[in-house]
């Protein structure tokens, strides 16, 4: 039968059908395919942690993950990403009930063991076998020579074809099903016991006849890979000093340009920065000339105030001088009336003159009020410069 072997790092997830579970050999599985196909992958090369283990019930084997090779680890767990989210798409009819997606990461159990501290993570896969205990894998070693059961030991490197049956469903909780379809064994060269060399015409001259030659066949040789090595080191030295040379211009063009970009980056930020100093500098003198200009309207209405006042003062003296002359005969007989009348023109006059003392000193207040805001504000624009 032609299987299609897959690669693990190009498995596209999406692809996966899962059918409904059923019992098969006293198991209720959902057996899932792979673009309509059972899926084989191979595996990098695992170290076995034990031999295959052969019970009434389940044979296995488990291996060692690769803590240096993490991409198939990573296969696996997007494998538990999957078969979890299926579960929880499938909850109804696979559990009769819509379970919440944190009881399906409950009920799931993984068959990737953790390993504790430095230990590497491990899996238990099962492998098929018959009524008397006969394995129904291939098992090969790396120069494809067909083995027993008995060679695959434990500490030892493997590579296997894993079949994806599906998801196992027990009563409280459900794992992943994989089963081993063929195991490929690396076995250690063993050392060629006896003498196997072929004998030639050599085998019998007497070394001690032309060991003189043996000799300044090796000076002359030692000589040439000296002088070998004295022009290889030259060489390199030679290389290496224009390679530095090369590498010290081209650092030397880097700060430069540098220190040429910081330059024109300040430059810019200086320019900035006075620009921004001028246009606040406008803006306070624009405020300076807008409270110099209400300054001027109020000392215009004080100056008012106070042409308003001297008149009003000078009439009411004028009023009480007349008052003091001797009063006519007809003048004496003032009625009460024009006493009342006299009287209350006096009290206006001088309590317009209290009021005008109040808004004057209103409008020193406006005045100092409004240079102090301009001076708030100036002081807040240069905190905001720097």
């Amino acid at each position: 039968m032609d299987i299609n072997i897959r690669k693990y790092e190009n498995i596209d997830y999406n692809n996966f059908e899962y059918e409904l579970p059923k019992k098969i050999h006293n198991k209720y599985i959902a057996c899932a395919t792979y673009n309509s196909e059972i899926l084989f992958i191979e595996t990098p090369r695992l170290r076995t942690v034990s031999g295959i283990n052969i019970s009434e019930d389940r044979c296995y084997l488990e291996v060692e993950l690769n803590k240096n090779d993490r991409t198939f680890y990573n296969c696996l767990t997007e494998f538990r990403e999957l078969e979890i989210a299926k579960a929880f798409e499938q909850s109804e009819a696979w559990f009769g009930k819509q379970f919440p997606l944190d009881i399906i990461d409950d009920f799931y159990r993984s068959f990737v063991r953790i390993g504790k501290a430095d230990k590497n993570p491990t899996i238990k896969l099962k492998i098929p076998y018959d009524s008397s205990n006969k394995i129904n894998v291939g098992i090969y070693d790396q120069f494809k020579n067909k083995l027993s059961s008995d060679a695959v030991t434990a500490d030892i490197h493997v590579k296997l074809i894993m079949e994806y049956v599906g998801l196992h469903f027990y009563k409280q909780q459900f794992t992943p099903e994989w089963q081993i379809a063929s195991i490929k064994v690396y076995q250690r060269m063993k050392p060629i016991e006896g003498y196997h060399f072929n004998d030639d015409e050599d085998d019998n001259i007497n070394l001690d006849d032309y060991g003189h030659k043996l000799t300044e066949y090796d000076h002359n040789e030692e000589a040439e890979t000296a002088n070998l090595v004295v022009e290889m080191h030259v060489k390199n030295t030679h290389e290496n000093n224009n390679e530095k040379n090369n590498h010290d211009n081209v650092a030397e063009k880097d700060i430069l340009n540098y220190i040429k970009l910081n330059e024109d980056d300040i430059n810019e930020d200086i320019d900035e920065n006075i620009s921004e100093v001028n246009n606040d500098n406008n803006e306070v003198n624009n405020d300076n000339n807008e409270v110099n200009n209400e300054f001027n309207e109020i000392i215009k209405e004080i100056n008012k105030s106070n042409q308003t006042k001297t008149r009003n003062t000078q009439s009411a003296r004028s009023t009480r001088s007349t008052h003091k002359k001797k009063p006519t005969q007809h003048q004496s007989r003032k009625t009460r009336t024009d006493v009342k009348a006299e009287s209350k023109v006096e009290n206006k006059v001088e309590n317009k003159a209290e009021n005008k003392e109040e808004n004057k000193a209103e409008s020193e207040r406006k005045v100092r009020k409004s240079n102090t805001r301009s001076k708030s504000k100036s002081r807040s624009k240069s905190k905001s410069r720097k």
